[in-house]
Parts: structure tokens; sequence; C-alpha cells
């Protein structure tokens, strides 16, 4: 990093802000774009002695690459990958919120539980997200088979509004690797494992059910059932997947969710759930006939009194300032709700009208003309006029003002273009991509100046060494390009 004279760390093309945390393989920070202060990204920089890997940042590169296609509302989205100097790093979307170990360690510091209602809404979303990435496929219809591998609450995130995202996908792959390599990189991590990833067997879909069955005992019994005193006796228990019955620990739980979760934590996974969506099914069913549906803003309220550090005391009122002031009295008989209600009526009226102000004009006029005709004595159809009296005007359709492309538009890959860059080598991706990206805005910034046309419209461009099919949607903000043809 490169420390300006103002005090801010410059990376690559980022300005960070602030250091967010830490883990095993990565350092995680608060950035922005140098040159858009209002685009906030969290940085997550692998750590240098793991730069050095080839094995590991091979796999990290591919793993990235299917990341970045990832698009679902219950998944944080990778927007960059890249490398500064020797350091790789994965841009992605800051959440602004609490993750779900940070909530289950402040419920069990203040002693409150976890209603079974938000507990099942908050794994409903986990299995939207899982159920998304477990059915992907690629270009050519071939199931891509990711597998999260790391789903533990470090990495459900819940932000400010009360949606439910999951980080890190594709980057649990390579810890696993790493795993067999380096010890202690897991470390924390070996209570979220399902038995067969604990003794190094092939994974599926199934293992990340397991997983989010940890996540459901951990969210109503605010223990984890695995956890040991020392990572090996952890493991361990993770193999044998024998834990305590979710009901001693909280009576509240009802005996169907305890179902649930021992279907989920079967230690033979032929035992458990054989798709997350199946594992949904029995939820909604446990959510329609007993629990009841939790929701977004319900969650949000919760985390907001649960971090609330002060409780403002009620304010006590004198006899004088509860009895109201005779003018006050007299104002609110003489209407003055009513004249408020009337006054926002108004400001909507003139909002509207000033709108829609040009279809206004021609209808006014019409109205004029047709009055007009009316006293002359015939009935002949109004047109639009320049002036009363004068000639049709021709209406143009009226185009905005407003820029087509944003300041900083971000390009993507899909389709063909994904698939051709995926088959590339880092440098050569990494090269392609930056080239084909400038080249595109730079040719839509010029053309756009004379040319306008429509979001969301497939075009075709010719810049200097390819032929590309793209569109431009989200006001402009985002280019996304589907074939690449070298010239």
């Amino acid at each position: 990093m490169v420390k300006s004279a103002s005090g801010s760390k410059h990376f690559g093309k980022y300005v960070i802000e602030s250091k967010i945390g830490i883990g095993g393989m990565a350092e995680v920070y608060r950035a922005r774009l140098a040159n858009n202060e209002g685009s906030v990204f969290a940085i997550k920089k692998i750590l240098s002695h793991y730069s050095r890997d080839e094995n590991l940042i091979s796999m990290l590169v591919n793993e990235a690459k299917v990341s970045v296609s990832l698009r679902h509302p219950n998944i944080v989205p990778i927007y960059d990958f890249g490398r500064v100097g020797d350091s790789y790093y994965i841009a992605m979307e800051f959440v602004r919120g609490k993750n779900l170990k940070d909530i289950v360690q402040e419920c069990r510091r203040r002693g409150m539980w976890i209603s079974p209602k938000l507990a099942l809404f908050i794994m409903m979303e986990v299995l939207e997200a899982l159920a998304y990435a477990h059915n992907r496929r690629d270009n050519f219809n071939q199931p891509l088979e990711i597998v999260h591998r790391d789903v533990s609450p470090q990495n459900i995130m819940i932000s400010e509004s009360g949606s439910v995202k999951i980080l890190d996908f594709g980057i649990a792959k390579v810890r696993g690797k790493a795993a067999e390599t380096q010890t202690g990189i897991l470390k924390g991590k070996f209570g979220y494992m399902s038995p067969e990833q604990a003794k190094g067997k092939r994974v599926d879909a199934r293992t990340d059910i397991f997983s989010a069955g940890i996540l459901l005992y951990e969210m109503l019994t605010l223990e984890n059932p695995f956890l040991a005193d020392t990572e090996l006796e952890t493991l361990r228990n993770v193999k044998r997947a024998k834990y305590v019955n979710p009901r001693l620990l909280n009576k509240t739980i009802p005996k169907s969710i305890e179902k649930i979760i021992s279907k989920a934590l079967k230690k033979n996974r032929l035992g458990r759930y054989r798709t997350t969506e199946a594992f949904q099914r029995h939820i909604y069913k446990v959510q329609s006939n007993e629990v009841g549906f939790g929701g977004a803003t319900e969650l949000c309220n919760f985390i907001m009194a649960l971090f609330q550090t002060e409780t403002t005391p009620p304010k006590k009122f004198t006899l004088e300032e509860r009895i109201p002031e005779v003018s006050d009295v007299k104002l609110i008989e003489k209407g003055g709700v009513k004249r408020a209600v009337v006054v926002v009526s108004l400001l909507i009226v003139i909002v509207i009208c000033w709108s829609y102000r040009s279809h206004l004009s021609v209808m006014t006029r019409n109205v004029l003309l047709t009055a007009r005709n009316w006293f002359r004595g015939f009935t002949a159809s109004p047109r639009p006029l320049d002036s009363l009296g004068g000639q049709p005007e021709r209406v143009q359709r009226r185009t905005s003002t407003r820029p087509f492309l944003q300041e900083n538009p971000r390009v993507i890959f899909e389709g063909e273009a994904q698939a051709q860059l995926g088959r590339l080598p880092f440098e050569q991706f990494e090269t392609l991509r930056n080239d084909v990206a400038d080249k595109l805005i730079a040719y839509l910034k010029d053309r756009l100046d004379t040319k306008p046309y429509p979001y969301g419209r497939t075009q075709q461009a010719e810049i200097p060494g390819y032929h590309l099919t793209y569109r431009v949607f989200h006001q402009g903000e985002v280019i996304a390009v589907s074939a690449i043809h070298e010239k």
C-alpha cells in the first residue's frame, strides 16, 4: 500500500479507509474507488505468505471467476479480482450490518434467545443462496457443482435493513485445500464442517446442508453442537456427529424444529435432506402450521434492540406541559390539520403537473382549439398548433439531457464472453478484460455525445482490435459484454 500526503492509503485503484478485520487467509479493509467517493467496497487482501503459493493462487483465480458470476440477493457480490504488486485481492460489496457470530455472542451476553420465527427466517434466506449456487450451470448447461464448504456464522451478514447475505463463495474451497499443507488456517471453523469434510472425503451440496443445520442449532441454543476445548476434540465430535438435544438447552424449541435439526445433522449424508429445496420445504411446513413467518423488518428491529447500548428514559411531563395552550386548542378547532392536508395535496398536484408539463401544454392547446371551432360553428378535429391560428406543430420526441453513462461505469462479461475469458491464463485474462473495458468505455462516451439510445438494448461495437456485442443497463452504471470477436 502507498500512503498519500493526506494520510490515506492507496491500494491500486482503491483508497483504504479502515481495517475491518483479519482471518486465516486474508485481511479485510473498507475502501472506495480513488476517483469515486460514493462507492464503498470491502477489499479482501490475501496475506503475503499465501501469495507465493502458486497452486493456491491458481485455485483462487479459478474460484474468483466462478464467484463473479454469482448474482443473487442473498449473496454478497464480487465486483473485482486482481493483483497489486505481489498482493492478490477481491473487491466485494460492503454490507453495513452485523454478522451472525456477533449476534449470537451478544444474545449470549445479554441472556436473550433468538426466536424460532426469526431463526427459521434467517435459515430460509441462507438456503435460498445455497440453492442458487448448488443449481448453477455454466454456458454449456453443465452443473458447476459449487459447494460453499464454509457456511459459518462469520460468513452470514445481516444488513441494517434486515436482509441476509452469504460471504466468501469459492474462497472456502481454497481454504479446504490450504489446510492439507498448512495447519491452523481453518482454526475456529472445524466446528462447522461435515463428517465427510472432516475426514477428507469428497463433498457435495449435502455438506452445506449439514453446516446449515449447525447454524440453525446455534441460533436457537446459542451453542455450537460440536465445539470443544481443543480443535482435535472438535474434529472428533464432528466425525461422530453426536450432540446434545437442542430442547435440553432451550425448552422453547418446538419438537418440529428439533426434527429438522436432527435430519440436517445426520452423520451419513444419505440420511440428510438430498437438496436445499427439500430442506426449505420442511421449514416452510413448520412455519405455516406452527411457528409463523418472520420478516426483514422484524429481524431489523430485533438487532437494533439487541445492540442498543443505551436506553433513553421516558420523558416526565409536568402538569403544565400536559395541558395544551389555549392558542393550540384554537388552532386545532379551526382546522389546522385540514389546512396542512390541503397544502400537501396542492404540492403533489404541482409536482405531477410539472412532470407532465409537455403533455399538458398540448392538451391545453387542443382544448382551446376545440372551443374556438365550436364558436365558429364547425367541429373539425383539433390539431396541436404552435400558436392559435398558426400552422400545425411537428411534435418532436423529447430526449433526456441526463448523461447516458455514469462517470465510472462497471464492465462485466457474460455468456460467450465470460466463457472465452475463463479459458485464458490469469495474466491474459486480466489484460484482455482491462483492454476491452477501457476501449469500450471510451467508444461509448465518444459515440453517446451525438447519438443516444435506450438502456437494455443489445448493440454492436467496433473498437480497435475487437468486435463486441454489449448492452447498457442500471441507468448507465453497468455495461455487460456478451461476445468478443478479435478482428
